[in-house]
């Protein structure tokens, strides 16, 4: 058995460690972090005495974790081979900056080293198999599931019958462990809703990986002041996206109509999640909208690709903070990704990372297959900059592909894009770990004119057509996965 030690930020490249691994039919136990099963911690220093290898998942998060140093002393104490999995962070990085005795504890023990600054899985996952290979580690040829264990009987044991009062007793003796736990996840569960549910920054660092897509209201025009999106009509909307499994959403704008989206999608839709955004944070009236929205936002985006054209980057870092001054919600901007690594103080001044990743699809020559392999580039440089930042959440923002508009853009083409991305998100192979996509977008924009300066493309990157209708992306995709 293969205990792999993590911090539960790290759980998306932890499961798709442990998925490569089970491919091979190696047998992988972990720490599950919820309040319903968390072993006891001898139950937990048990299952790393029976495991024949100890892999430490070490971010910068594990690193300053409690737990993950525990498990790392019950390992060093049990005599377990070690093979250290450094995520978001190198080892001299670990020797320089760490204030405790991981670095001294793992050397001291021979720890194998292997780094993973971009968090590739699959490079990991080939890791742990060439640590197994070189040191003979003595595996079973068993998948089994996650946090669970197996029980074996001698013949002697299966041939002879219990008491009726044996029986009763042995199990009372089984069952004191779990009743235990009954406190335990009752008192954990508690702590967590005064602590962790009270945080915005937490709540909205666990809903990063969910289903997310950049929504415009089918009856809107921001070109035209005549025509009004009433709620009733963004609840349709919304309806519609549910139906098809998608619960969060990230608004352009908060000007006029669209000051209410935030508002629908989670009192009316029960949607779990809203980035409100801020078109031009020069506009005092969009900005009174979005600051109004607070309650139901779970962060804000302000400004959208306007850097040096509708504001200046002093204007832009200065609107930035002042929402972080009045709100409690986590903040950042939506500008090109260069502009996030130069200069790097304004991937500084946001909460979260959330550049458009927009790829240059107009022409038609962009295949899906390119357009993604592209994507990832973008998440794996984005995961490295989190890291180099203490570890910020990304959501990457516009990754998109349209159904027309240029020769080579059809409605096969955007199936194959979208199936690609939900394969990679769910798999993790080439994605870091905890790294969330934004999808443009939920509807066609008919109003993206070419006399508004628009390519035709432009037009036709919803998952569903402007009068609400799916289209293959959605309709023949499994959104519903688990990423």
């Amino acid at each position: 058995m293969i205990f792999i030690s993590h911090a539960r930020e790290d759980e998306h490249f932890m499961e798709g460690l442990v998925a490569r691994l089970q491919r091979e039919r190696h047998h992988c136990w972990f720490y599950e972090d919820s309040p319903l099963i968390n072993p006891l911690r001898t139950e937990l220093r048990a299952k790393i005495r029976q495991s024949s290898l100890f892999v430490l998942i070490l971010s910068p998060v594990a690193l300053a974790s409690e737990h993950v140093r525990r498990e790392i002393g019950w390992a060093i104490d049990a005599g377990k081979p070690l093979l250290v999995i450094t995520l978001g962070l190198t080892w001299d990085d670990v020797r320089t900056f760490e204030t405790g005795t991981v670095y001294e504890d793992l050397t001291g023990a021979g720890a194998t080293i292997q780094e993973c600054a971009d968090g590739r899985v699959r490079d990991a996952a080939d890791g742990v198999l060439a640590f197994i290979h070189a040191h003979s580690v003595a595996l079973p040829d068993a998948v089994t599931s996650p946090c669970e264990a197996s029980v074996s009987r001698s013949p002697q044991e299966t041939s002879k019958p219990q008491s009726p009062r044996l029986w009763i007793w042995n199990l009372g003796v089984r069952a004191i462990p779990y009743l235990l736990l009954v406190p335990i996840a009752a008192l954990t569960w508690l702590y967590r809703q005064e602590v962790v549910g009270n945080d915005p920054h937490a709540q909205f660092r666990g809903k990063v990986a969910g289903n997310w897509l950049v929504y415009d209201p089918t009856d809107w025009d921001p070109y035209d002041p005549a025509v009004s999106v009433t709620r009733a009509s963004i609840r349709r909307d919304l309806d519609v996206l549910a139906k098809h499994g998608f619960d969060r959403i990230v608004t352009c704008g908060s000007k006029g109509d669209c000051a209410h989206i935030a508002e629908v999608a989670k009192s009316d839709c029960g949607f779990e999640g809203v980035v409100v955004g801020v078109w031009d944070p020069m506009d005092a009236e969009e900005v009174v909208n979005a600051l109004a929205a607070q309650e139901w936002a779970d962060a804000y985006c302000i400004g959208h690709r306007g850097l040096h054209q509708r504001y200046t980057m002093s204007e832009l870092v200065e609107a930035i903070e002042r929402f972080k001054r009045t709100t409690d919600v986590p903040v950042a901007t939506c500008e090109l990704l260069a502009d996030y690594r130069t200069p790097s103080a304004l991937a500084a001044q946001c909460d979260f990372l959330f550049p458009d990743v927009h790829t240059y699809w107009y022409d038609g020559t962009l295949s899906p297959e390119k357009a993604w392999e592209q994507t990832v580039r973008a998440a794996e440089q984005l995961g490295a900059l989190a890291g180099d930042l203490g570890s910020k959440p990304v959501l990457l923002n516009m990754v998109s592909y349209p159904s027309d508009g240029a020769p080579g853009l059809t409605l096969d083409a955007q199936r194959r894009f979208y199936e690609l991305a939900v394969l990679g998100r769910r798999d993790r192979s080439d994605i870091p770990g905890a790294i969330g996509f934004a999808f443009l977008g939920a509807f066609d924009t008919p109003w993206k004119t070419a006399i508004r300066g628009f390519q035709p493309a432009d037009q036709h990157t919803g998952l569903l057509t402007n009068d609400r209708r799916p289209k293959p992306a959605i309709a023949d995709v499994n959104w519903r996965e688990r990423m």
